[in-house]
């Protein structure tokens, strides 16, 4: 088909360049004819330009030059161009589209569908080839369901699929659509290698190895019995995912190990019973961590049989389900406590000093209790006395008169207390009588050996606090006031009020070379928080060896720290509370060590009091050296802020007293809380004072709302210039 194309102005252009003025004779006149070109579809010519002249120049065909100027494709029309090449006049022809051709999809060379399951979706990206660029759908089916069922969504699960591939045609393509079949295999897994604590029962519920990450699949392994020495029966898999995967029995290895109940012992505190073992537990009832049912018995074994023993060697488990418990006996606490001394038929002859009482001390045998199998080493003796009797009266003990009763002797400390049977038959009596044969203390005693035995000796007091001397190796020395009560002995110093008469037990183990004396001592020295005793230094060795006793009140709630400032490492200080009990603080040295003058420049004690009342603590320091300590200071331990910026010298250590409500806590070391980013060590401490393990995280566990002491220390060998740590909620 043809359609016409005028170019008017470009072909009157190319005339004008091309020609030149064209005179010719028309008739016998003269013209003269326009360079320009006129033209029609067929033909071209000039015209006369003189004024109403309508002659042209003959009218010659046009001479045409074909071009191709648009190339025809697949489903896209060309063009043909065809110019005069004397006057320019062209037009342009259509070229028809080439017909579009058949397509084909198919699997890409190496390409393959099937897999074993790995989690993922199938991935069809580059599986397929085809001709042209035309968009692909790719849809999913089971194999052999209704065709209705296809959908996008790639399968990722074990089973036989048929994905459809369709491609939408394009000029040069037709359309196409194509079928495969493949599938997804099981993923066979590697095994499993479990083991279980024994909980009654035959099964165990394991994690199989080679699961993809962040499926549901478990292993329920039934073993051939409930019991420890059972092996693999049989073995399922469990869970949302099972189906994706296999397991070969052969390839799973599972045991039974026994049920550890050690957490589940108590603190045994029981009472003396002359022999080392406890029987904890016997019977079926699930007691003490074991399955209800089970027939188990256990025994404790202690490393003595007295009271106050703590050690347990050893923990024996029988019985018929025995074999599948264990107990690690290391990690058991428990004491063995004081029981009561019940005696039969025994007369007691009281004998009275002024306003004091006493009674000879009787050995006990095995006919003057109530216990079967006793064997033990005691001796009873009076040491007050509660009622009011005529001398060479009789009457009968009660229970109400156990306190006026002493117990000695190497069995003496398994027993709290002394008992007496209420029986009328098994009755206890007393007979009071009269002895002026006390003598009195005096220092004449002091030079005079004692021989072997036991003595009493009453000393008049004036001043408080007395030093009592005697060969500590020699004898034994209970100190009695006058009304009945023990008096409180602190590292030697008697803390008993002015004008105070005593009496004085003496038991000599051995002859001893000199008898005890009573000497004045100097006076308490009264320490207030935030307040610092200057110990004088000795100009000689004339103070070496003298003793310091402070008294300090610390108020109630709160941690408190005793810094001693440069002491000489031989010097001693020690800590008691009020009935004389040693007290073991925590302690640190703050300061690096002067080698030259074996000299330390602090040590810190820490001590705690969170009771309900003030705590009263007494502190006995003896200096060795006369260029020593220079004082003691308490002080309130200073409060956690927000966070902690200083210098840390090398070796030195800082105590903070904390409160974070929150039962874990963390510490942030210059923003970190990776415990090897950290520079220092860090402790945290409860309010006994016993320390609070760090979790393998870096974390604490701490008391809600309970308050806590923070241990800082620089263990490494150069000062820290700056670090900022805080404590935060983990």
């Amino acid at each position: 088909m043809k359609r016409k194309s005028l170019f008017t102005i470009l072909a009157i252009a190319i005339v004008f360049v091309l020609s030149l003025s064209v005179l010719a004779a028309c008739n016998n006149n003269k013209h003269e004819f326009s360079s320009d070109w006129k033209f029609d579809e067929t033909n071209h010519w000039h015209e006369c330009t003189t004024k109403e002249h309508t002659d042209t120049t003959e009218k010659t065909p046009h001479e045409f030059k074909e071009e191709v100027t648009k190339q025809a494709d697949y489903g896209v029309e060309g063009e043909k161009t065809f110019t005069c090449t004397v006057c320019g006049y062209s037009y342009t022809q259509d070229i028809d589209a080439v017909d579009a051709k058949d397509n084909e999809i198919k699997l890409a060379e190496g390409k393959i569908l099937d897999k074993t399951y790995d989690g993922k979706v199938v991935d069809t990206t580059d599986k397929f080839s085809f001709n042209g660029d035309g968009a692909v759908t790719v849809m999913f089916k089971v194999t052999g369901a209704a065709d209705d069922t296809y959908t996008a969504d790639a399968p990722k699960n074990a089973g036989e699929y048929t994905v459809k591939v369709s491609v939408k045609d394009t000029a040069e393509w037709k359309a196409a659509t194509q079928t495969f079949d493949f599938a997804i295999a099981k993923k066979e897994l590697t095994g499993v290698t479990t083991t279980k604590a024994y909980d009654g029962n035959a099964t165990i519920e394991a994690t199989p190895d080679g699961v993809v990450a962040g499926d549901a699949v478990t292993a329920t392994i039934t073993m051939t019995s409930k019991n420890i020495d059972a092996t693999v029966q049989s073995v399922m898999l469990e869970g949302a995912d099972k189906d994706n995967y296999l397991i070969d029995k052969a390839n799973v290895v599972a045991s039974i190990t026994k049920k550890d109940i050690t957490e589940d012992i108590p603190n045994m505190n029981y009472f003396y019973n002359g022999t080392t073992s406890l029987f904890l537990y016997n019977g079926t009832t699930g007691g003490y961590g074991t399955i209800h049912g089970d027939a188990v018995i256990i025994r404790i074994i202690f490393e003595s049989k007295d009271a106050g023993t703590t050690k347990i060697t050893g923990v024996s488990i029988s019985g018929a389900d025995g074999g599948n418990y264990r107990i690690d006996h290391t990690k058991l606490s428990g004491t063995i406590i004081q029981t009561s001394l019940e005696l039969v038929g025994i007369n007691f002859k009281i004998f009275k000093f002024g306003d004091n009482y006493y009674s000879v001390p009787l050995k006990v045998t095995k006919d003057h209790v109530d216990m079967s199998g006793f064997n033990d080493d005691v001796t009873i003796k009076m040491i007050k006395y509660n009622g009011t009797h005529a001398i060479g009266e009789t009457w009968t003990l009660t229970n109400d008169d156990s306190d006026c009763f002493e117990i000695t002797g190497a069995d003496a400390k398994n027993y709290k207390k002394v008992m007496f049977s209420d029986d009328e038959d098994l009755a206890c009596t007393a007979t009071l009588a009269v002895d002026e044969s006390m003598p009195e203390l005096t220092n004449t005693v002091y030079t005079n050996e004692l021989k072997a035995g036991t003595y009493w000796y009453k000393k008049e007091l004036g001043a408080s606090y007395k030093t009592l001397d005697y060969a500590q190796s020699k004898m034994k020395i209970t100190v009695y006031k006058s009304d009945g009560n023990k008096a409180t002995v602190i590292d030697n110093e008697m803390l008993v009020p002015d004008q105070t008469t005593i009496y004085l037990y003496i038991e000599v183990r051995e002859e001893a070379n000199r008898g005890p004396r009573v000497t004045n001592s100097t006076k308490h020295a009264e320490l207030t928080i935030g307040t610092t005793y200057e110990l004088p230094k000795a100009p000689n060795t004339h103070n070496l060896g003298k003793k310091h006793f402070l008294k300090v009140n610390l108020p109630q709630n709160g941690y408190y720290q005793i810094t001693k400032q440069k002491f000489y490492s031989s010097d001693s200080i020690r800590f008691y509370d009020e009935q004389g009990k040693q007290i073991t603080p925590l302690k640190c040295t703050n300061r690096t060590h002067d080698s030259v003058n074996d000299t330390y420049s602090d040590y810190i004690y820490t001590i705690a009091n969170f009771s309900d009342s003030v705590k009263v603590i007494y502190i006995s320091i003896t200096v060795y050296d006369k260029n020593s300590v220079n004082g003691i200071t308490v002080s309130s331990a200073k409060n956690h802020t927000a966070s902690e910026t200083g210098k840390y010298l090398r070796y030195e250590t800082k105590y903070f007293a904390a409160q974070l409500n929150a039962e874990k806590i963390t510490i942030n070391e210059n923003g970190s809380t990776v415990p090897s980013a950290r520079k220092l060590t860090y402790k945290v401490y409860g309010a006994d004072l016993n320390e609070i393990t760090m979790n393998a995280d870096g974390t604490f566990d701490i008391p809600a709302n309970g308050k806590y002491l923070i241990e800082v220390s620089n263990l490494t060998t150069g000062d820290i210039e700056s670090v900022t740590f805080g404590i935060v909620a983990a």
